[in-house]
């Protein structure tokens, strides 16, 4: 008989804000040293409601090397999507870059769990046992005013297909987060698991201080390089400088000013 590792696909999306800051890849790591096998894959989105962190050298060479020691598999980078009204969705916007995360994995290989991870998350605890895990539960971290949240979650391969690839990406919930919408309404079959298994908060551009939506735990992490917030937007300097890097170092990366998102993926079958 043979036995194969369960595969782990990490799936991160959203808009850069903290990720080039040395607590994110710190932080992670409590995550892959978890895992026996693994892959990584980014869909990141340069412009943003707050101010970027991604207008220096040092926050370049940060990011790369948050790629580089997380081995990323697949790397997508676009400034807006083609169409206004996903922008200005803050339901459609993210919704669509964690599923346009979770399709780069699945055209990479196959994976029996897929982790949806937030590029401003901090995770400061895990309480998941990865050697006994329940195909159907949806294991995330809890927030005061939801089932589960969208911060973090992981999900099977078996739950892709009957939950996943059901859900509507396209609502128009302008003024609402996937997480107030696709937990909603599960099969009677699919549980919730919510611990908190992953144990975090959101990390803010410039601050130190985690924003919680359970109770507060300390931030125990500490940045070993300097980075400072400015426009909305990444200048074209560092834009250039980044993908540069991107095409030195021959990681597998797409870049485009505008995304065109398809109607359907092919991998939501």
């Amino acid at each position: 008989m043979i036995f194969t590792m369960t595969r782990f696909a990490i799936c991160i999306s959203g808009s850069i804000r903290s990720l080039p800051r040395s607590l994110f890849l710190e932080s992670i790591k409590n995550l892959t040293k978890k895992l026996k096998e693994y892959d990584v894959f980014f869909v990141l989105k340069t412009s943003d409601n707050y101010n970027t962190m991604m207008n220096s050298k040092n926050s370049v060479d940060s990011l790369i090397k948050t790629f580089t020691e997380l081995n990323a598999k697949k790397i997508i980078i676009f400034n807006n999507y083609n169409n206004i009204n996903i922008d200005k969705s803050n339901y459609g916007s993210q919704l669509l870059s964690i599923d346009l995360s979770i399709s780069l994995a699945c055209s990479y290989k196959s994976y029996d769990w897929f982790i949806r991870y937030r590029p401003d998350f901090i995770l400061q605890d895990l309480n998941i046992n990865f050697d006994n895990l329940n195909e159907n539960t949806i294991y995330s971290t809890k927030k005061n005013d939801s089932i589960a949240s969208d911060q973090v979650f992981m999900f099977s391969n078996k739950l892709r297909k009957l939950w996943w690839n059901k859900l509507n990406l396209y609502f128009d919930y302008r003024f609402r987060t996937p997480e107030y919408v696709i937990f909603n309404n599960l099969s009677l079959s699919i549980i919730i698991k919510n611990g908190p298994c992953f144990y975090g908060g959101l990390l803010r551009n410039n601050s130190n201080n985690l924003i919680y939506w359970d109770h507060f735990k300390p931030n125990k992490y500490v940045d070993n390089i300097i980075i400072y917030e400015s426009e909305y937007f990444i200048q074209e300097k560092y834009l250039k400088m980044l993908l540069n890097e991107l095409e030195l170092k021959q990681f597998n990366y797409y870049y485009c000013d505008k995304l065109i998102i398809p109607k359907l993926s092919i991998y939501r079958f």
